[in-house]
């Protein structure tokens, strides 16, 4: 969609109705939509600013509102407007000197998310206790070298490419991944990218988005895996300079598989690229080249490269369009707009429901290669774009990681689990939990009738809970604790509804401070 002021202005007015109405998210959420439709430099993008900043007027962040003021003065804001943003900039001066509050949204991420052990030399993000291993059930897998106790973080790892899902381009920068509770600024070309800074579409345009601006159109109508296989395309291509020549010859020469542990720089960002080519991949999936073909045409640039070197494009795609049906990540997302994250619960619930959402997919080396366990022992976070990976469960030593790739035996049947897996994994599921036939969470048998009260009581506190981080980080470490005292009578009714209200009280501790309503 090109820019538009008249379509700019509908949706701004639209915003207005809704700020009116006191909704404040979701005027924003117009507001940042008529930012992107908006020409640069006109007035429609000033008034589009000014209404913004007096969301942030209305929340009490300050310093978001003086910033949307000055944005506002360097667009051609009208002259009635910029007096009314002349005497909201000085109230919000008298505001600040009264009030020593932070106002950024994750300066307060809470300090245990670091790594519980001492870092990997090699691999600084995550502990040294990590080892790989190989052998002909699993494959490559990851092992620990010393027990493990329930809580501790074993590595915080960032992508090597993502993407922001279509639903939350106007909230999420699509560079840093950070909310920046919406303060975004338009991509100046495109109506499908924003961004916290100047600074992060400069980022964004070194690497994809100099590309992607051109195709935005039509690549908002892709699929999640070959707009993810773009981005890494595009990503790479960065990495060798533009050069298809350089990035084709190094293909040929790194041909060998390898995986994250093989990387000798954490900062070669060509080694990290190898370690995502070489994870598993779906053969059976396939990519029309006349696709391929129609988002290449989009500029003469891109047409160019396209005409010269379309094969060893289609199959860099059809690659990672193949690894991306079995290892790219869904990333995670406390959504800004304030509401209730679960349903009344009754005195017996012991189930609770997610507050966060999946908002972005991500590539990520070392998390690609836990395998999956239908009572996994390792439960992943998201610290913006960043995977955290939390022990759920006590791991001996020489143990393996497991992940769950959505088939939890609480909370899915074994054949239906084992249909869905073999369907899109590709492997026959045959873990403990499968093998026992363990029954849902519902049938499950009771060890400690004492711990199950205690298992309840934490679910009906969840639903009572404020967004407090401290508490939450409190009451995970009390379940933590008793996690690892009662896990000698896993899988019982207490112990896994214990291990599901750990995994809220995890999620809770990474909840904005403040919601818009």
């Amino acid at each position: 969609m090109n820019k538009s002021n008249a379509k700019a202005e509908s949706l701004r007015i639209e915003g207005n109705e809704l700020f009116n109405r006191k909704c404040y998210h979701d005027a924003m959420v117009k507001y940042n939509q008529s930012l992107c439709l908006a020409a640069p430099r006109s007035e429609m993008l000033g008034l589009a600013y000014a209404n913004r900043s007096a969301v942030y007027f209305e929340m009490k962040l300050f310093d978001n509102c003086m910033r949307n003021i000055t944005l506002a003065k360097q667009n051609q804001c009208p002259e009635v407007t910029i007096e009314i943003l002349i005497k909201r900039e000085a109230k919000c001066l008298t505001a600040l000197r009264q009030s020593n509050r932070s106002e950024s949204g994750n300066a307060d991420i809470p300090k245990f998310f670091n790594l519980s052990y001492p870092s990997h030399k090699k691999l600084p993000f995550m502990a040294d206790c990590l080892e790989l291993r190989h052998n002909d059930k699993y494959g490559r897998h990851i092992v620990t070298n010393k027990c493990l106790k329930v809580g501790d973080i074993v590595a915080m790892e960032e992508p090597f490419c993502k993407i922001v899902r279509k639903a939350f381009i106007h909230q999420i920068c699509s560079w840093c991944f950070k909310s920046n509770s919406m303060d975004l600024i338009p991509c100046r070309g495109c109506t499908t990218a924003m961004f916290c800074s100047d600074e992060c579409e400069s980022q964004a345009n070194r690497t994809f988005h100099k590309y992607e601006c051109h195709m935005s159109e039509i690549t908002s109508a892709l699929s999640t895996n070959l707009q993810m296989a773009l981005r890494s395309f595009f990503t790479t291509l960065s990495l060798f300079g533009e050069s298809l020549d350089d990035l084709q010859n190094y293909l040929l020469e790194n041909a060998n598989p390898c995986t994250i542990f093989d990387v000798k720089d954490p900062h070669d960002q060509r080694a990290k690229f190898m370690a995502i080519n070489s994870l598993s991949a779906n053969a059976e999936v396939t990519v029309e080249k006349n696709i391929l073909e129609k988002i290449f045409q989009t500029s003469p640039e891109l047409n160019e490269m396209w005409s010269k070197y379309d094969d060893l494009i289609a199959n860099f795609l059809k690659r990672q369009i193949q690894i991306a049906t079995l290892n790219y990540h869904e990333i995670y997302f406390w959504p800004l707009k304030n509401g209730r994250t679960q349903d009344h619960l009754s005195d017996d619930s012991l189930t609770y429901q997610r507050g966060t959402v999946a908002a972005g997919n991500g590539s990520y080396p070392l998390a690609s290669l836990l395998n999956h366990d239908c009572a996994p022992n390792i439960i992943k976070a998201f610290i913006d774009d960043k995977v955290v990976l939390v022990v759920q469960r006590p791991i001996k030593k020489g143990d393996q990681l497991f992940d769950n790739y959505g088939y939890h035996f609480a909370n899915v049947s074994k054949s239906y689990r084992r249909m869905d897996l073999l369907k899109q994994y590709r492997f026959e599921c045959d873990c403990e939990a499968c093998k026992n036939d363990w029954p849902l969470l519902s049938q499950l048998k009771v060890s400690d009738r004492m711990c199950l009260n205690k298992a309840k009581k934490c679910c009906r506190e969840l639903g009572l809970m404020n967004c407090n981080r401290k508490k939450a980080i409190v009451k995970y470490k009390e379940l933590c604790e008793m996690l690892d005292k009662s896990g000698k009578n896993f899988p019982s009714l207490e112990t896994c509804s214990i291990m599901q209200s750990a995994a809220a009280y995890l999620e809770m501790s990474l909840k904005p401070s403040l919601q818009f309503p």
